[in-house]
């Protein structure tokens, strides 16, 4: 922890963020293939949320979410984006005659036509419950109707003991997105952790679930269209320069 917390510090002292603004494009596939089928405003849980990219696009999509991170600089930070995206929302609404838009339209994150319509202020503007917690000892009082993993690299056992805990978190219908590095991408100039211990096998994740008596919708392994981190990110994936990495998908839904 006390690693994450230093880079995260390092980052904000000199002014940037540690990880890309944007969401991931593996992260939103898998989001699109949750079907939330009730139709009040569903919740949601990013564990590890980092500097909130994910929660944010989370919330773009409908989701009252709940962004644990464990980083005090990384909560700090997320609270920051959260607000610059108000106060865009804000100067959206004085400038225009609708007062309906998305303060997070800037995220470019696609809607779920099953969600219920929240593109309201009031909506925006509690969309997201920062907690700076750790996954280990953090009990919510009510269920979720999904929880995200995005790039949460612990060993291995460590990783499959927290899937397994935040699995009871997830109410009945529920759903669970685990994306992270692949254990495939080894070898590779790529971003990600080098230990094999610490990244992904969608098979073994898979066989955790259904130790749960989950159903697994997704399981498996894709290349990255876009790097990691801000400094990778300006070396373009197409081009021919830089190596594609490779993420796990799992999803999975609580019967």
């Amino acid at each position: 922890m006390q690693d994450w917390e230093q880079r995260y510090r390092e980052a904000a002292h000199q002014g940037r963020n540690l990880f890309s603004s944007k969401a991931s494009s593996t992260v939103k596939n898998a989001l699109d293939s949750v079907e939330i089928l009730h139709r009040h405003v569903p919740s949601a849980i990013d564990i590890g949320a980092g500097e909130g990219r994910h929660a944010l696009e989370l919330a773009q999509r409908g989701f009252f979410v709940t962004a644990l991170e464990l980083s005090e600089t990384a909560v700090h930070q997320a609270k920051a984006r959260q607000a610059e995206a108000m106060s865009a929302y804000a100067r959206t609404v004085h400038c225009t005659p609708s007062t309906n838009m998305n303060p997070l339209a800037t995220i470019d994150a696609p809607r779920r036509g099953d969600l219920p319509q929240t593109n309201s202020a009031a909506h925006w503007q509690r969309s997201i419950n920062w907690q700076c917690s750790d996954v280990a000892t953090y009990s919510p009082e009510n269920t979720f109707d999904l929880a995200l993993f995005a790039y949460f690299h612990v060993p291995e056992q460590d990783w499959y003991r927290a899937v397994k805990h935040a699995a009871t978190w997830v109410g009945n219908g529920g759903w669970m997105v685990c994306v992270g590095h692949a254990r495939a991408q080894l070898g590779r100039d790529v971003c990600g952790p080098k230990d094999p211990d610490r990244l992904w096998d969608p098979v073994g994740l898979a066989e955790v679930f259904a130790s749960l008596g989950w159903i697994v919708v997704r399981a498996e392994n894709v290349e990255r269209d876009e790097a990691e981190t801000p400094d990778c990110a300006q070396r373009p994936v197409h081009g021919g320069d830089c190596e594609r990495g490779i993420d796990t998908i799992v999803v999975a839904r609580r019967p």
